[in-house]
Parts: structure tokens; sequence; C-alpha cells
């Protein structure tokens, strides 16, 4: 991965087309569990999660295509806490933190940002989206939120509000990943995350089932 200048919280930052905005306790968390859940019951170690191809198949899932995009990986860390994502390769923030790599879809940027004490994990999730979305240059916002909210329909309406979106501008431009489908209608486009890890990790669809 090359070096690039450390994305800031500054509400005047420009971003790209594309933003990929991954809540780090979804790595730390849902991919550990899937992991080792699938390779006890498959009976072989699976590989880490390869980041790059995980995003690029949530790129995929989400309508981009061409191979000179750029894109802007937001990797939110409310958890305050040194250790990265083992079950992930990379593997920790160091390795990651204000680098670039190359994909079939074009380079790929990715910042850390954490809330460092001063605000709590969702608050640093939704200030993110904000500032994501207030930027009127961003065509396409993919959301992979951290587990257990359920509660998304409130809060994207409520963010339409706020930055004066219609419904129809919300649902182009945001597209929310989760594992498991929503519970209430959302303004917005929903995909499963499923298919892309098993993808990743190199499960068959076949044994899924």
């Amino acid at each position: 991965m090359q070096d690039l200048i450390v994305i800031s919280m500054d509400k005047n930052v420009k971003f790209p087309e594309y933003v990929v905005l991954v809540d780090t306790a979804f790595l730390q968390r849902v991919v550990r569990d899937v992991r080792t859940v699938m390779s006890g019951r498959l009976g072989r170690q699976l590989p880490p999660l390869d980041l790059p191809l995980w995003l690029t198949c949530l790129l995929l899932d989400a309508g981009v295509r061409g191979a000179d995009n750029n894109v802007q990986i937001l990797l939110a860390d409310g958890s305050g806490k040194p250790e990265g994502w083992e079950a992930c390769c990379p593997s920790s923030r160091a390795e990651v933190d204000g680098k670039a790599c190359r994909t079939a879809l074009g380079e790929l940027s990715f910042s850390v940002v954490s809330a460092e004490g001063l605000a709590s994990s969702q608050n640093l999730y939704e200030d993110l989206m904000r500032l994501v979305l207030n930027d009127t240059a961003v065509k396409r916002l993919l959301l992979v939120p951290a587990p257990g909210k359920d509660d998304w329909a409130e809060t994207l309406s409520a963010l339409q509000k706020d930055l004066g979106l219609t419904g129809q501008d919300l649902d182009a431009r945001v597209c929310l990943f989760g594992m498991e489908p929503p519970r209430q209608a959302l303004p917005c486009s929903w995909l499963p995350l499923v298919y892309p890890l098993a993808h990743t990790l190199g499960i068959r669809e076949d044994e899924l089932k």
C-alpha cells in the first residue's frame, strides 16, 4: 500500500465520488465470529478476510463499475482500544491508515477515524455519515455499520431532514449493507453482507445452506 495524507474530521474535507464507511466493530466482531463458526462447520481453516477484495465485492454489489474510480474507505473506530482486527488482512490500523491500494475498480484510499474518547461509537459513525453526505460530490455512500442497531429507518430519515435531502436523493446515494434484512422499510437501498463475506472467505454458496 502507498502512503496518503490522513483524513480529518474537518467539515470542509472533500471526498471522491464513492465512499465506504465501515464501523471497525464489524471487522472485530462479525468477521471474527463468521470465520470461527464457519471454519468449525466446514472442517477447514478459512483465510483472513482480504479487505481490498471484500471492499471491491461491496462496490460491485452497489453498482460501481469501471477501472479508474477513486474510493475513500473510512474506518470508524469508536472502541478507543489499540488492537486491530485479527480476522482480516491487513489486520491493524497502522497497516491501512493513510494508505492506498489499487484494485480492479481503481484506487482505494484508507483512513481510520477515531472518536478519541470524545463521542460514542454510534455518534462517530453518524457524524461521518453526515460529513460525507454533506459533500454533493459524493455519488454513492456504502454503509457497513456495527452489529445490533435496528433503527436505521429513523436515523436515515432524521439525517435526510437535517441535510435537506429528498427521499429520491438519499435512495440514490446511500446503500446500507447488513447481515439480516431490515425490519422496517428504509429510505435507501439495502444489500446483504453474507454473500460478499462468503465469497472473500472462500465459502461456496452451497456451503451456506
